[in-house]
């Protein structure tokens, strides 16, 4: 017995494609092997050619022991990612010996692609001068032309002779000198980062005192003077907020001011407002933007001292009991 019937054809109805009859199970996977054979040799080209920079980034610095009179210097670098931002560098300079210590801003290539650039504007530098700052001075001023990323250095001069150390730090973490009698001390003097600011450029500091709307608990903290620059009194983390009151709206207003004309011209005074001191080292000159828009000189002073007292009594009491 057999049965028959007919297929009705609806309008509307959904064409199924019948499956392609050349691709088969087998060639799929022989087509997804070969990728992956392809994507695996690829991976293993890459690192390999990691490993031969991090090799070459490895003969740029230092070797890993220096020796010089009486001195030994040595040196190590571990990468975290292949290719290290960290170098280290020691060249010689008439009896004695330039020490270089840095990192740049960033991990990975990109910070270590930056690195031979780096050692090789020091060792110009110290083929010319041999005064740490001189030298810092100099391979800011080749970083500022070439936006290079921010870079922190510790330089010093070492005389094996009289075993004097002259030094320049250009925000690098401040280097820990232990001395023969087991007194730490911390060399701590120096500067900005390399390549955020030309050498001898004006600078200028400000310090922003006005709650948060956003985060009221954090008060003033960091970046919420952004609000007011960009005129927005929500901030930047989506809140909502009211209008600015009239005090804010000036203070708002102001800074636009400053920033915009700072902008411009590399001076961030114009007619109407304040005048905002340049700052130098001996002042210490800041802006107030709060309240009250006024200058002052070496912000938070006292503060700064009494951290300044506790640490030196921290360190006074580690000596007197070795550490323990």
């Amino acid at each position: 017995m057999g049965r028959s019937g007919a297929l009705a054809w609806r309008p509307g109805g959904i064409p199924i494609s019948p499956p392609r009859a050349n691709v088969s199970r087998r060639t799929r996977r022989r087509e997804l092997m070969s990728k992956f054979a392809t994507l695996e040799k690829e991976y293993g080209d890459l690192h390999s050619a990691l490993f031969e920079a991090a090799q070459v980034h490895r003969r740029l610095c230092a070797p890993r022991l220096v020796r010089c009179g009486d001195f030994e210097i040595a040196s190590e670098i571990f990468a975290v990612r292949y290719l290290p931002g960290d170098f280290f560098t020691v060249e010689e300079a008439g009896a004695g010996l330039i020490l270089a210590l840095g990192d740049v801003c960033g991990k990975g290539l990109a910070a270590g692609m930056w690195t031979p650039c780096l050692v090789g504007l020091v060792r110009v530098h110290a083929a010319v001068t041999s005064e740490p700052h001189a030298i810092v001075a100099g391979v800011n001023r080749e970083f500022c032309r070439m936006h290079a990323p921010l870079t922190s250095v510790f330089m010093a001069r070492l005389d094996p002779a009289s075993g004097t150390l002259d030094y320049c730090s250009a925000g690098h973490p401040p280097a820990l000198l232990l001395r023969a009698d087991g007194r730490l001390e911390s060399l701590s003097e120096g500067g900005m980062l390399l390549g955020m600011a030309r050498a001898g450029a004006p600078t200028y500091q400000y310090h922003f005192t006005v709650r948060s709307r956003a985060v009221p608990a954090w008060g003033a903290h960091h970046a919420a003077e952004l609000g007011f620059v960009f005129n927005n009194p929500g901030g930047f983390g989506g809140a909502k907020a009211p209008e600015w009151s009239q005090p804010e709206q000036r203070l708002a207003d102001a800074m636009i001011g400053y920033w915009v004309q700072f902008a411009k011209t590399g001076d961030p005074n114009r007619d109407g407002l304040p005048v905002w001191p340049k700052f130098d080292a001996a002042s210490e000159s800041y802006l107030e933007l709060g309240e009250q828009i006024e200058a002052g000189s070496r912000l938070c002073a006292g503060r700064c001292d009494q951290l300044d007292r506790i640490l030196a009594a921290a360190r006074s009491q580690e000596q007197q009991t070795g550490g323990r």
